[in-house]
């Protein structure tokens, strides 16, 4: 029978669910929400952490003077004199640099057997400097110092009678500087032990003084003596008292590593597919090598996350790998032999983003794959731009293949996500849907950077001599924050002899006949793109006049107020003469007749019917010579041609 593979995530509080839905309790109390997804099914359950610590500093504030006791019993404690919060061994730790944490009075009262751990990280050694210290002064005292002025080694010692009546552990060694190592004091009955690193260092089998013995002390102290002795200088962390001696195996298990290196992703932002997450733990038990790395997301991711590795000593260097764009918050736990560990958080925030638009001449004679038809002279217009010769193409099949890349994780395109209008005006809200694309496809990773390429070919001849406006839409399935609006136009037989107008007409076929010859896919000329400029591509032109009523025109994309239908007029232009045609004696509206292409290319006569130049007069001086040309069809209905100068 198979198991069904669930996926696990935290929904709220802390620590941290692994692949299998094992729950990795932090060392807080509170509870936390873990969730089981199968598919669309899921469910949560709730699980509550209690310590049962009577004490436990963990140091981790990052300000003020409270070092507050997570134990749930609220006996915080308050510090004096110089202190800092920095990096401790998981988290923050309480930087002692000639100051101390005094705890609550009685904080030992009726107390038989202990546990007294803390990590500590000495700066400076000296001799009777205390980790901790407890009493009412120098008869009546319970401490741990790094190293003793006797015999040079880690001591614990309790007394009700001074110096002189203490019963003590000592170590082998002192405590070394510059490292954080954890030290732990036992007493179970008569049995004392003292451990470094969760390993026994000393035992004292005749113990008769246990903490309650002291009564209800009133100076309770993290480094500082009760005696005139010198300062601890260094940090301590994760300080904890246990009503009770727990056993070498537990010892062991409060042996969590630390974080060396806090987790960190990288790019972040990122606008691809896969971001870089490290981290690196320490572990005085089993050194780094033994640690194992497990990485989850936590709250509500956008989607499941894959890790390149995980569970491992290797995964504290994995790559994620997303299907969604968002902000994903991740968790990785760190844990030792024993089962002990850390844990450390960061955030990786996906975007998607457009990051190339491209025309292709599909079906040409350089499609021997879609990437090598890119026009590499052509750009796509953008919203707030003029159009020019680079966002039109002249291609006689007309646009039949685009191209869009994009950047991060994208799901499956189709025309949904799309919006697809053609016109031939600055106004495209009133532009008309072409036929749909015959296929939409996509090749994840074959665009720059990785990012996924997006192939949309058309019939040909369905988009021809006019713009078309090409919308990816803001949606969970392109994950783009705001729809991607770009341009392309066509017109066909145009060879971008002017940057006034697109009209096809005679000075494009003399144009193409003198560019005779092979031709590369950026030629002007080769408008069937079969590699070469010969007399079908001088007919392509000769067939394709455009003029005034038919051509296809310059355009401004919206994004800029007050655009209009093309650029400005060139100073030293003169306003352009309206031709009023008036048939049957009734006038029609007047036309509007862009300036001509300058300068005029001479023709043969037998391509032009008519071709009238004036010269006119105005009060400003003498009007600059202007050429205006009327076809056959253009004649036979104008029974009266008037031809006046003024602006539009």
């Amino acid at each position: 029978m198979v198991q069904p593979t669930f996926t696990w995530s935290l929904l709220s509080g802390t620590g941290s669910v692994d692949a299998n839905g094992l729950y990795w309790a932090p060392n807080a109390a509170g509870s936390a929400t873990v969730k089981a997804a199968l598919g669309a099914i899921s469910a949560t359950a709730t699980v509550s952490v209690s310590p049962e610590e009577l004490v436990w500093y963990q140091a981790n504030a990052a300000s003020g003077t409270t070092l507050t006791d997570s134990s749930g019993h609220g006996k915080n404690a308050t510090t004096s004199g110089s202190i800092i919060w920095s990096t401790g061994a998981a988290g923050n730790a309480l930087k002692l640099t000639n100051g101390y944490a005094q705890l609550p009075t009685g904080i030992l009262s009726g107390v038989t057997d202990v546990t007294i751990s803390a990590w500590v990280k000495i700066d400076t050694l000296s001799s009777w400097s205390r980790i901790f210290d407890f009493g009412t002064g120098t008869t009546t005292n319970m401490f741990l110092t790094p190293r003793n002025g006797n015999s040079n080694v880690v001591r614990f010692a309790i007394t009700t009678g001074g110096s002189g009546g203490e019963d003590r552990i000592d170590g082998t060694a002192a405590l070394a500087t510059g490292s954080w190592q954890m030290v732990t004091v036992t007493i179970a009955g008569s049995v004392g032990t003292l451990y470094v690193n969760g390993i026994a260092v000393g035992t004292n089998t005749g113990m008769t003084l246990h903490p309650g013995d002291l009564g209800s002390t009133t100076l309770n102290y993290l480094g500082k003596s009760q005696y005139a002795d010198p300062a601890f200088l260094g940090s301590i962390d994760d300080f904890r008292i246990y009503g009770r001696a727990l056993s070498a195996a537990e010892v062991l298990r409060l042996m969590k590593p630390a974080v060396a290196v806090a987790a960190l992703g990288t790019p972040n932002p990122t606008g691809g597919t896969t971001a870089q997450l490290k981290v690196t733990g320490n572990d005085a038990l089993s050194t780094e090598a033994g640690l194992t790395y497990t990485w989850a997301t936590t709250g509500s991711p956008p989607a499941p996350v894959n890790f390149s590795a995980n569970g491992t000593n290797a995964a504290k260097n994995t790559t994620a790998t997303f299907t969604k764009p968002g902000t994903y918050n991740f968790q990785v736990t760190m844990t030792n032999s024993v089962g002990q560990s850390t844990t450390s958080t960061t955030s990786v925030t996906v975007t998607t983003s457009v990051v190339g638009r491209y025309l292709f001449y599909n079906g040409s004679t350089f499609d021997t794959s879609n990437d090598n038809a890119i026009a590499p002279d052509k750009t796509a217009l953008l919203p707030g731009q003029t159009s020019a010769l680079a966002n039109y193409s002249s291609y006689s099949r007309g646009i039949n293949g685009i191209m869009i890349d994009i950047a991060g994780p994208v799901g499956t395109l189709s025309p949904a996500d799309f919006v697809f209008a053609v016109g031939n005006d600055s106004s495209p809200a009133g532009w008309t849907s072409p036929a749909q694309p015959v296929s939409i496809t996509m090749r994840p990773g074959q665009g720059p950077g990785g990012s996924t390429r997006v192939e949309i070919v058309w019939a040909d001849n369905t988009i021809v001599n006019k713009w078309l406006q090409v919308t990816l839409k803001a949606n969970s399935n392109t994950g783009l924050p705001t729809d991607d609006v770009f341009y392309f136009g066509s017109a066909v037989g145009e060879s971008g002899n002017s940057t006034l107008d697109m009209k096809v007409n005679a000075a494009d076929q003399l144009a193409t006949r003198q560019a005779a010859g092979v031709a590369l896919i950026t030629s002007p000329f080769d408008y069937n793109r079969d590699g070469v400029v010969d007399f079908t591509d001088e007919g392509i032109a000769r067939t394709g006049y455009t003029y005034f009523l038919n051509e296809v025109h310059i355009i401004q994309a919206p994004g800029v107020a007050g655009a209009g239908l093309g650029p400005a007029m060139p100073a030293g232009v003169p306003a352009s003469p309206f031709i009023s045609i008036e048939s049957g004696g009734a006038p029609a509206p007047a036309l509007f007749v862009p300036p001509p292409k300058e300068p005029l290319v001479p023709l043969r006569p037998e391509l032009l019917l008519a071709d009238v130049t004036l010269m006119g007069n105005g009060e400003d001086g003498p009007r600059t010579p202007l050429g205006l040309r009327a076809t056959m069809t253009q004649l036979i209905k104008a029974t009266l041609v008037k031809i006046s100068f003024g602006k539009k």
